[in-house]
């Protein structure tokens, strides 16, 4: 399970509630045990608890969905958008994607900047480590005492922002093209629906594969790439 945290309390941005939800198969795993302990994320003089998303369901997608998927959205009424390259995601990213186990100190050195240090009753320590960036973008670092580990990238601007490893960009790559380009790893396209609050769920697109010993989660928040999740166990 990927932690919900919420960044609106440490982060630099305001980022939409839509793209900070985590699902995942994962999350079911671990979900009954995290009910019961919160999650302290402190900044300043604030304290929040937070607690997991429940995951109301999943479903694959088939081809011909996926391709109806894309045939909904209005190209000719999106408006162009601005690209840029962030130098900080080439640096991170200079030899693919960083490989796990790892620690916050390996995130630091290829980031060249320190992290902050937040609490997490289940975490080792009983902390995670976050950077926030100018690009609008925010990477976290957890390792569970379970033995979970994962490190996410979470997009919340409006540019097209590359930079990231194999031709991907957020606000950039749609679900059927990241499909396509991971099918060597057995790519699988999927919606699953998040809850919003206790009467509204959202769709959520989803691509998943292992890559060598780390598994892969996309997430599209806007019909584009806004998220990345890399882990040490399957999703």
């Amino acid at each position: 399970m990927y932690h919900s945290f919420d960044f609106d309390d440490f982060s630099k941005k305001d980022i939409d509630s839509k793209l900070t939800k985590s699902t995942g198969k994962l999350e079911k795993e671990i979900e009954a045990y995290l009910k019961d302990n919160s999650i302290y994320i402190t900044s300043g003089d604030k304290t929040d608890n937070e607690y997991p998303e429940a995951i109301d369901a999943s479903s694959e997608v088939t081809d011909s969905m996926a391709t109806a998927m894309t045939e909904q959205i209005d190209f000719e009424n999106i408006p162009n958008r601005k690209k840029g390259v962030s130098t900080t995601l080439k640096m991170l990213f200079g030899k693919g994607l960083v490989s796990l186990p790892a620690t916050d100190k390996k995130f630091s050195q290829l980031l060249k900047k320190s992290p902050k240090i937040l609490s997490c009753e289940d975490c080792v320590n009983k902390e995670f480590y976050s950077w926030d960036f100018e690009d609008y973008f925010n990477i976290i670092y957890v390792k569970m005492n379970d033995n979970l580990e994962y490190y996410s990238l979470q997009y919340s601007g409006e540019k097209e922002l590359s930079g990231l490893p194999y031709g991907l960009s957020f606000n950039g790559s749609s679900p059927t093209e990241c499909r396509d380009k991971f099918a060597r790893y057995d790519a699988q396209l999927y919606q699953t629906t998040v809850n919003v609050d206790e009467n509204t769920s959202n769709a959520l697109t989803v691509v998943t594969f292992k890559m060598n010993t780390s598994y892969v989660r996309l997430e599209f928040g806007n019909e584009y790439l806004t998220k990345i999740i890399v882990s040490n166990q399957e999703q």
